[in-house]
C-alpha cells in the first residue's frame, strides 16, 4: 500500500509530497522505497501510462495528507462536519443579533 505525507517547509512557498511503498525483504527487514516521478516526451497523440494507479483508501490517505498541511477544495465546499459548524454557528449568530429563542 503506498503511503503519502504532505509537509510546508517554512523556507519555501509550497507543499513537499512524499510517497512510499512500503513492504518487507526477504530477510523480514523493514523497505522503504521512495517514487521518484519523471517527465518523458511522448508524440503527439500518444499513449501514455497514468503517474500513478490508487486505490480508494490510497487517494482518500492523500488528501488526508494534503488537509493536514492546510489544502482545502478550491470550490469552497468542506465537508459535513465543517458545514454543521458553520449551520451551528450562524444559528448562534441569528440568536445573538435577532434575539430569537430556539424553536
Amino acid at each position: 500500500m503506498k503511503r503519502f505525507y504532505a509537509e510546508t517547509p517554512l523556507w519555501a512557498d509550497g507543499i513537499n509530497i512524499g510517497i512510499a511503498e512500503e513492504g518487507r525483504a526477504g530477510d523480514g527487514q523493514r523497505q522503504t522505497s521512495v517514487v521518484r516521478l519523471t517527465l518523458e516526451t511522448i508524440a503527439e497523440g500518444g499513449y501514455t501510462e497514468p503517474t500513478m494507479r490508487l486505490t480508494r483508501s490510497e487517494a482518500a490517505e492523500l488528501l488526508d495528507a494534503l488537509w493536514r498541511v492546510g489544502v482545502r477544495p478550491s470550490n469552497g465546499e468542506g465537508n459535513a462536519g465543517q458545514l454543521g459548524a458553520t449551520e451551528k454557528h450562524l444559528e448562534d449568530m441569528r440568536r445573538l443579533v435577532f434575539d430569537e429563542r430556539p424553536k
